[in-house]
């Protein structure tokens, strides 16, 4: 009898701790680089086709957040997709849907050159996503680090969560400020490349030169210092459609 008391114990407590796991799992967030043929015709027919899709996504996956095509203005054909899930799980609940846009993603790569390069990045305090107001301007800004040991990630994390709550409660024309730690691979969890990567929505060019001349943002920079090793990459986007309001709360 004793037993069989603590046996079923342990297994109260192996459920309750896989139920604690799943609710703190932290965001998802991918960033999918591609290159479109660059006559005009293809170009038009992609986002098109992008943006039929990502309004079949918005209407039957609530939890992926953010399905945003971004292109870059002086660059024809060079385009990202900012993919923003409420955790892991809904990630994994989207490909499982996959069928359902199997003949829309067939018609885009077949105007695709290439292959699609993917970075997963496991999502660091609060995204900032402001849901409803239309973006113009998107950043993916990769922030290398000295090194990917936890201490420098850690680091570079604390010195970077004051600025993200300064942005994303002062800049009512910032719609997303999100950190992200990329991993190595999906399926490597804990196990992180050397730099972090922010992906950032703005309403116009005016919000992202307010946002770069703020004291917090500069303030923020000094802190980052000791933890980067290299000169960020930062390509500045346009957008192409975006989210519209929906009954999920506004602000995540």
């Amino acid at each position: 009898f004793k037993r069989t008391t603590l046996l079923i114990s342990f297994f109260f407590i192996v459920l309750y701790l896989y139920s604690r796991s799943i609710h703190n799992m932290p965001p998802l967030c991918i960033v999918a680089s591609m290159t479109i043929q660059s006559d005009a015709e293809s170009l038009a027919k992609y986002e098109s086709l992008f943006l039929e899709r990502a309004a079949q996504i918005y209407s039957t996956e609530p939890d992926v957040l953010l399905f945003q095509l971004c292109k870059a203005p002086k660059n024809p054909g060079e385009y990202y997709v900012i993919e923003l899930y409420k955790d892991e799980a809904a990630f994994k609940a989207h490909l499982a849907l996959f069928k359902n846009g199997a003949e829309n993603q067939a018609a885009r790569a077949a105007l695709q050159i290439g292959k699609t390069a993917v970075q997963f990045l496991d999502v660091v305090g609060n995204t900032g996503f402001k849901e409803g107001k239309k973006p113009t301007m998107a950043i993916i800004a990769e922030i290398p680090l000295k090194d990917s040991s936890t201490e420098s990630i850690a680091g570079f994390e604390k010195a970077t969560l004051p600025l993200m709550d300064d942005v994303q409660s002062k800049e009512s024309g910032n719609l997303l400020y999100c950190l992200g730690k990329q991993r190595k691979t999906f399926k490597s969890q804990n196990d992180y490349e050397s730099k972090c990567i922010f992906t950032e929505l703005y309403t116009d060019a005016s919000a992202i030169q307010l946002h770069g001349s703020t004291d917090y943002f500069k303030a923020g920079g000094k802190r980052q210092a000791p933890f980067i090793g290299g000169k960020p990459n930062v390509k500045i986007l346009q957008t192409v459609g975006f989210k519209p309001s929906s009954s999920v709360a506004g602000s995540l």
